[in-house]
């Protein structure tokens, strides 16, 4: 007589395998996670860069700035970036010289793509909302913007820039005419986590001063949690992964 084939588990066994699996997510989550903080942090830092050069690369082959930028703002005016940005309305000593909008549009700066609001309680943006969908603004006085603090632009972007100055900042989105010309596509941020571009703002910013006659660009940046980060932030953000 043949043994019966035995095809069922007992309960010790089913304790061992669940002991192994627990010790192997142990293992391998943690890699997982610092795989993704490493990405992040490589992919961030080398995306500023090749957006900053590629930036100055267009103001110095166009004699001006790039125009169709991310305006940051929503209709109603609010901004993704709770901390890190505020509304900011061109012209708002009321001299009437607007030099903040001719700052602007001087440098070539005349359109804005605003956001979509995907989920206002939980201030939710799409990366993707102001792709068209939405319409260019021209930028006039009493245009809305978004502004970052001056003593934020000096942390993030050098000592040289003086916190007084007032600064705009503009989302780098597939609406701007580098697209095609000295920038291939516009990229996104690498979440960090489970956020989703189609819910979330992932652009890169750039940074404009508009004290002067005309708007200079100062760099480019991305916001993380309320906070401005920069090149250097990505990169210590690479290195903190691998201990």
């Amino acid at each position: 007589m043949r043994k019966k084939i035995k095809n069922q588990f007992t309960l010790i066994e089913v304790a061992v395998v669940l002991l192994v699996l627990v010790a192997l997510a142990g293992v391998v989550v943690p890699l997982a996670l610092g795989y993704a903080q490493r990405s992040h942090g490589s992919t961030g830092a080398g995306n500023i860069a090749q957006l900053t050069a590629n930036i100055n690369r267009f103001e110095t082959e166009n004699f001006q700035m790039p125009n169709g930028w991310d305006s940051l703002i929503d209709g109603a005016t609010n901004l993704p970036f709770d901390g890190a940005l505020t509304a900011f309305t061109l012209d708002t000593d009321g001299s009437g010289t607007d030099a903040e909008r001719k700052a602007l549009t001087d440098a070539g700066i005349t359109s804005v793509f605003d956001l979509e609001d995907q989920d206002s309680p939980n201030g939710e943006y799409t990366t993707f909302g102001s792709n068209g969908a939405l319409g260019a603004e021209t930028i006039i006085a009493g245009t809305i913007l978004a502004q970052i603090a001056g003593t934020d632009v000096r942390n993030a972007l050098g000592a040289s820039n003086d916190p007084a100055d007032t600064y705009i900042a503009l989302g780098i989105g597939e609406n701007l005419t580098a697209i095609g010309k000295t920038i291939t596509t516009a990229p996104y941020d690498f979440p960090e986590g489970a956020e989703k571009p189609e819910e979330s703002y992932k652009r890169f910013i750039a940074i404009f001063n508009v004290s002067g006659d005309k708007a200079k660009f100062i760099g480019v940046v991305a916001a993380h949690d309320g906070e401005i980060s920069n090149i250097q932030d990505h990169i210590n953000e690479y290195y903190e992964a691998t201990e």
